[in-house]
């Protein structure tokens, strides 16, 4: 499993680190202080398709605001998640946990992100920035994934 966690803040990185190594047992992880798609998640083969699925991430951890960035950068990394899991995949596929003390600051990004997970059940919103809300939503989230591998088998 692969888990993506973008925040500016290198303790909030290392706090959703740390809770999700005790949820997870197995995962790998990549870190991030800035909203810029990584290039290795669209590694393609000759057909144009994700050459390994297994590298897309599975859970994105996101924070809203980082180094003075603009709250459309949050939300167009999320697009682009869904655009191009929607490309390779024919489906969403990553959990966006979305985790930001500036969730509850902006009525305008409360309102974008919970039209948004209205439509969009793989994308969870943190209210607060609080280890215990994110290990929550963290078990809940690799419930459903445990399912979801279950119905595959």
């Amino acid at each position: 499993m692969n888990v993506w966690i973008i925040d500016d803040e290198e303790n909030d990185r290392q706090v959703a680190h740390k809770i999700c190594m005790n949820c997870l047992c197995n995962a790998d992880y990549k870190f991030d202080d800035k909203m810029i798609w990584p290039l290795e998640f669209l590694k393609t083969n000759q057909d144009g398709q994700i050459s390994n699925s297994k590298d897309f991430p599975h859970i994105v951890i996101l924070d809203l605001f980082i180094n003075g960035s603009k709250f459309s950068d949050a939300i167009n990394i999320y697009e682009q998640i869904r655009s191009q899991e929607k490309k390779h995949f024919g489906r969403y596929k990553s959990f966006v946990i979305v985790w930001s003390g500036a969730y509850t600051a902006d009525n305008d990004i409360e309102d974008s992100f919970e039209k948004k997970a209205m439509k969009d059940r793989r994308l969870l919103i943190v209210k607060l920035k609080s280890k215990n809300l994110l290990k929550r939503v963290l078990k809940r989230v690799l419930s459903i994934a445990h399912e979801e591998l279950l119905e595959y088998e």
